[in-house]
């Protein structure tokens, strides 16, 4: 039997850090369950010529 996966709701009044700490535990859920790559990407780190499928694989 699966193990229950709990996530807690990003909140958007939630502080930068506090943002910051529950995106990297997704990103390292993501990586326990399998995932090859994940990372924490800003969007202004996405330059807007990119199209959405590249960035979704």
């Amino acid at each position: 039997m699966k193990e229950a996966i709990y996530l807690k709701k990003i909140n958007i009044s939630s502080s930068e850090a506090e943002l910051e700490r529950d995106l990297e535990r997704y990103r390292e859920k993501a990586l326990e369950l399998g995932a090859t790559n994940a990372c924490l990407v800003r969007a202004s780190q996405i330059p807007d010529n990119v199209p959405i499928g590249v960035l979704t694989g």
